[in-house]
């Protein structure tokens, strides 16, 4: 069955219907609703156990594990067993971020990056053992590596990005507190929706910080959730229903689909400013280097944009980072090299 033909059970692992059409080549042309919805529906605060502390915002994607919790050392303790994590923990900053790796000379004040994987997308990497790098250098070489999809419950990923509360304008925002017991306040975030083989890439940006992106000579593209400039009244609806009415306050920059696709699609908080003014921001065209070779490189760029074909000698890791940057290898060089 072509992806095409299930898009209208895309929502079977969220807990909701959502109908869309299909073009003959497989697209989903109504992608900034299908960004909300997900978006609503993985916030919805009925799905959480708890917070970490009365600080913390309570939506439901907080209690997901993260990256650091998934991809663990192959030596060490295994990754988690279940799903989710259950209850939301404070706010570990990663070490490394996009953006310091892609605009290392742009100031970041404070900065804190943290990689959430949901239920389905924590599921596979666990059942299949690709914390362990060995293990996917194999299944890419096969061409085996391919998240959840519908009509099965599928992968969400979100990639986000918090600053200390007093280093952001004061307004309404998702909250957090990290393990070093400070206020964070959640300012930007990417999501990547598994809905079709190549993904729905989608990414926000908190209203105070929405200049920035037309500063840099980009636009906010929302056919959606805007109505001149504030939340449209099904956005309105959708959120309320939801019981997220915080993420009123978010601003959809845009999506992208499609592996042909030459859309410019990025988020100044994240990939950095000069990116974004350069036109070389593109979600999918990035992601198209989440590829390896039989020792477990990475080829080596950072996507520019336009369509995505295969990179030679490389086996795609289905567009995943995470997967590429964290699974560590047992054997170790001249066998296996980790990133």
């Amino acid at each position: 069955m072509r992806p095409c033909r299930i898009l209208s059970l895309i929502a079977v692992g969220l807990g909701y219907f959502f109908g869309v059409a299909c073009g003959a080549s497989g697209r989903i042309p109504d992608a900034d609703r299908l960004a909300w919805r997900t978006l609503a529906e993985v916030s919805r605060p009925a799905l959480s156990a708890g917070v970490a502390s009365p600080r913390d915002t309570p939506l439901s994607w907080r209690r997901w594990w993260t990256s650091q919790e998934v991809y663990v050392d192959p030596d060490g303790h295994q990754p988690p067993s279940t799903a989710t994590a259950g209850v939301a923990r404070p706010i570990s900053c990663q070490v490394e971020s996009e953006r310091e790796r892609l605009s290392p000379f742009e100031h970041q004040p404070d900065p804190c990056e943290k990689i959430f994987l949901n239920g389905p997308s924590v599921g596979y990497v666990v059942a299949r053992e690709f914390w362990i790098r060995d293990r996917v250098i194999v299944a890419a070489g096969a061409g085996k590596i391919r998240f959840p999809l519908p009509p099965n419950p599928m992968a969400v990923e979100m990639k986000t990005e918090w600053r200390t509360k007093s280093l952001a304008p004061a307004g309404e925002y998702v909250r957090g507190v990290d393990d070093q017991g400070n206020d964070r306040v959640l300012v930007a975030f990417h999501m990547m929706i598994h809905a079709q083989l190549d993904w729905v890439w989608a990414t926000f940006i908190h209203e105070n910080f929405a200049h920035l992106v037309t500063d840099n000579y980009a636009t906010l593209n929302d056919s959606f959730g805007d109505f001149h400039g504030h939340p449209s009244n099904p956005l309105v609806q959708l959120l309320h229903d939801s019981h997220v009415d915080i993420l009123r306050h978010y601003k959809l920059i845009g999506t992208q689909l499609g592996l042909h696709e030459p859309l410019l699609l990025g988020n100044p908080l994240i990939e950095g400013r000069k990116m974004i003014q350069q036109k070389q921001a593109s979600c999918i065209s990035c992601h198209r280097f989440a590829a390896s070779d039989q020792k477990g490189h990475l080829p080596s760029g950072i996507g520019g944009v336009g369509g995505v074909p295969p990179i030679p000698g490389y086996n795609s890791l289905n567009f995943n980072f995470t997967l590429a940057r964290r699974s560590q290898c047992i054997a170790g060089p001249p066998a296996c090299y980790n990133q």
